[in-house]
This record gives C-alpha cells, structure tokens and sequence, in this order.
C-alpha cells in the first residue's frame, strides 16, 4: 500500500468549515484499508507537533510568522512550514507516495513537494471562491480563484 500524504490547513481539532471534518474521516477511512496516512497541517494548541491518532501520523506546524498583518501572508507562511515538514517526512517513507492537497490554502506547498519529488498528485478543492461568494468582487477573491 502507497503512503498518502495529506496537507491541510484545517485538522481537529480546528474546524473552520467542513474541511476539516472531510480530511479527518477520509484519512481514517483509508487507515483502515491498510494504506499508510501522514496529515501535515497547521499546529494546535494543546497538541504535540507530531503524533498517530486513530493511526493516522498527524504532523502539526507552526507558519514562520505567527502574527502577519494579513491572511494571505499567514497562508504564505504556513506553506513555507508545511513544505519543510513534507521536505523532512517525504525521503523518510518506504514505499511509494501520493499527495493529496486540500484545498487553495495548502497549494504552494503541495506544488512544491509534488516537484521536488515526483510525487503523483490530487488536489481537492471543497469550495471555490466564486462559488463561496457568487462571483469574484475584489483583489483578494480573484488571488484565491486564480490560486485555485
């Protein structure tokens, strides 16, 4: 069984929206199936930085910069800290990998390491900005569209 390599902004116990829930379940569902299943998502307080919870090996960073003056820049910083914690676990696996990136938030990150290593990739979009507004009205909505 291949490893499966996940990236997530949003993993319990942090739960912005339905993502979180979704990664959560399929990342045990697959568990039980015998594949191997590595989240790397944004820490938590009260949590350690690397675990297995319910077999799932649960990696948990912090963005460089804990405090921007932006969400764009804190989505930035925290593609820098899941692109190490993947640069560090990915040579460590047996086997072979798949990435499997959610949503825009993990994109850069996910673009990196499916480079790096080629990696064979699935990216999963759970909303997309012009359908979470009805259309793209700014700036910072047409980032996220054209990062999608």
């Amino acid at each position: 069984m291949p490893n499966i390599v996940m990236l997530t902004w949003e993993y319990p116990p942090h739960l912005v929206g339905g993502l979180s829930r979704h990664v959560h379940a399929l990342s045990r569902a697959l568990v039980r199936q015998g594949h191997h299943v590595h989240v790397i998502t944004r820490a938590a307080q009260g949590y350690p930085p690397e675990s297995f919870e319910d077999g799932v090996h649960v990696i948990r960073v912090h963005p460089y910069f804990q405090e921007p003056p932006d969400f764009r820049l804190w989505v930035s910083h925290l593609n820098f800290a899941l692109l190490e914690a993947g640069v560090n676990l990915i040579p460590q696996l047996s086997g072979p990998a798949v990435l499997h990136a959610h949503d825009w938030l993990v994109a850069f990150a996910a673009r990196g390491l499916k480079h790096l290593f080629h990696l064979p990739t699935v990216a999963t979009i759970h909303a997309t900005e012009h359908g979470r507004h009805r259309g793209i009205w700014d700036q910072g909505q047409q980032y996220i569209n054209d990062v999608e």
